[in-house]
């Protein structure tokens, strides 16, 4: 039989082509086409039969005189002892010694099918039997002996990959978490490298090489971190007391920014930078029994607020109850939780023993009411009260 490999001559029983004949025909191969020479075939069969046999076409499979390794149909004539052959059918299979040459990324492989395949077949591999880093579809085409590749193959992003990233401030080396396809993406937490930031570092290969954005890395906003804010009228400081993720809020006490405030502020962090959101910051109202001091004319009183007293809110204290010889009323009002006193309404009063002088002709005389007399009253008295020689009436 022909090898694959090489042509050279043989030879065939003439029978395989048709019973009636007998001995040897010489296959030869010469510049690739198959020449046949059946000078010694001679038939079995009475002259008279000749002429039914003669110019009849056999069709023989090509491996049952050239060997395995060919496939097809050849067409053999047998015309008066002579036969010719037509092995245009014949085509050579290929074998697992057979290789192709694939290239991915720039890095070639040989390829070969993994068992016989005929001329015209074919055979579909996964691209991972050529690289366990690569993804994908590898097609196997046999012709007449010559296989040859066509392929989907690429270069996978193995979790041994890295890629530098820069978070917060600082740079790490990102991996994906599991095998990443050509032209695909995978995320890694933007939190597992850098505290409190929220998001995903989205990483993207290229015939295994990451590139990665780190665009959707969201800071936090830490503890300490101050904020402006307004309310009543007036911009505040203040500070976070503990850490807020971006996206979040977190409250803070009015009274930290004026301590005459009560309620809280709501405020927002958006990668690392707060805002108020809102706020609910109220004056400070004076809390029941809270203690406080009325100072008149150097006379003092401790107090105590019998009930709560909102801001804005007044009570009220006789003058004369803090200094006797005054008159009229103090005026207390709450001021975001403490007490502030008006004295301004509070008049001395003239007591019996006050006095004053009065002149009358070369003599002057001190006179005092004989009541007391509240700030802008009067009193009349006798000028007699100064001496027998006076008459009439004087006004203190």
């Amino acid at each position: 039989m022909l090898a694959h490999e090489s042509c050279t001559d043989w030879y065939g029983d003439c029978s395989a082509v048709n019973s009636q004949l007998v001995g040897e025909i010489h296959y030869s191969c010469i510049g690739g086409q198959i020449r046949t020479n059946s000078s010694a075939v001679r038939q079995v069969q009475e002259e008279t039969q000749e002429t039914a046999l003669s110019g009849t076409v056999e069709s023989v499979a090509c491996s049952s005189f050239m060997g395995s390794t060919y496939d097809g149909i050849a067409n053999v004539t047998c015309t008066h002892g002579v036969s010719s052959a037509d092995t245009s059918g014949c085509v050579l299979a290929c074998y697992d010694s057979d290789t192709a040459t694939v290239t991915v990324n720039g890095n070639s492989h040989e390829a070969s099918v993994t068992s016989r395949t005929s001329s015209g077949s074919g055979e579909t591999l996964q691209c991972n039997s050529l690289d366990a880093g690569y993804h994908g579809t590898l097609e196997l085409s046999c012709s007449n002996g010559l296989l040859s590749a066509s392929h989907s193959c690429h270069q996978l992003c193995l979790t041994s990959s890295s890629v530098t990233v820069a978070v917060g401030g600082q740079t790490y080396q990102a991996s994906p978490t599991e095998s990443i396809e050509h032209m695909q993406t995978g995320v890694v937490q933007c939190g597992s490298f850098a505290a409190g930031f929220t998001g995903d570092i989205v990483l993207t290969c290229h015939e295994g090489t990451i590139t990665a954005d780190v665009s959707g890395c969201m800071a936090p906003c830490a503890a300490g971190a101050a904020a402006s804010v307004s309310f009543a009228g007036a911009q505040h400081a203040v500070e976070l007391a503990a850490q807020v993720l971006h996206g979040g809020t977190g409250g803070v006490s009015c009274s930290t920014a004026d301590s005459g405030f009560t309620g809280s502020l709501e405020l927002s962090c958006s990668d690392g930078v707060l805002s108020q959101s809102s706020q609910s910051c109220t004056e400070r109202a004076c809390e029941e029994g809270l203690g406080y001091q009325l100072q008149l004319a150097g006379e003092t009183s401790s107090r105590a607020l019998a009930a709560e007293v909102a801001h804005a809110g007044t009570v009220t204290a006789t003058c004369a109850s803090v200094a006797p010889a005054w008159d009229n009323e103090i005026t207390v009002t709450c001021i975001k939780g403490g007490l502030s006193a008006d004295y301004s309404a509070c008049k001395q009063a003239c007591l019996t023993t006050d006095s004053g002088d009065v002149s009358l002709g070369p003599n002057t005389h001190s006179v005092s009411p004989a009541s007391r007399m509240a700030d802008g009253d009067s009193a009349t008295k006798q000028c007699l009260d100064l001496g027998v020689e006076h008459v009439g009436t004087m006004t203190d």
